[in-house]
């Protein structure tokens, strides 16, 4: 049994909580050692890519705690702010769970994160999304920044 999840920091004024800034990388400013037990990325869901294209993530479950310690080795990180009608977390996890086939690993608030694993060998992929007022503030994590860049353009398609 894998231990429960360590909880969500609190929200700042800011909105990135005790995890730092988006400066920082929000979730990249957290280090940790490698877990105990490797993750095996979960089976490829079939033709979960997203109006009809072919998927580029396969789900990957983890823990909090666990995505938390590999963020920041993660070397390509992309953000952008995605203009969306979806105006709830839950909405925004069930829309990438769907659309960009990634692993919903905890919502706390307006926030979300996400964990994926590249199915062309590009290594995880982590999302990191904030419902704002307007749309979606969307932080990709990736092994390679071809797979982040992919990552942001179906995130964008997939969230507006």
């Amino acid at each position: 049994d894998d231990p429960a999840p360590a909880p969500w920091p609190p929200v700042t004024a800011g909105g990135y909580g005790a995890m730092g800034s988006p400066a920082a990388g929000s979730l990249g400013g957290m280090s940790g050692s490698p877990t105990a037990a490797g993750v095996s990325p979960a089976a490829p869901m079939g033709g979960k890519g997203g109006y009809g294209l072919p998927p580029l993530l396969q789900p990957v479950q983890m823990t909090t705690q666990q995505m938390a310690g590999q963020w920041g080795r993660l070397p390509a990180e992309k953000k952008v702010q995605v203009p969306s009608s979806i105006n709830s977390a839950e909405m925004m996890m069930t829309r990438m769970k769907d659309q960009l086939n990634v692993f919903p690993v905890q919502i706390i608030g307006s926030e979300g994160i996400c964990a994926g694993a590249s199915l062309q060998g590009g290594g995880n992929c982590f999302l990191h999304g904030k419902v704002v007022q307007g749309g979606i503030e969307l932080i990709v994590k990736a092994g390679t920044p071809q797979l982040a860049q992919a990552v942001v353009e179906r995130a964008t398609g997939a969230l507006r």
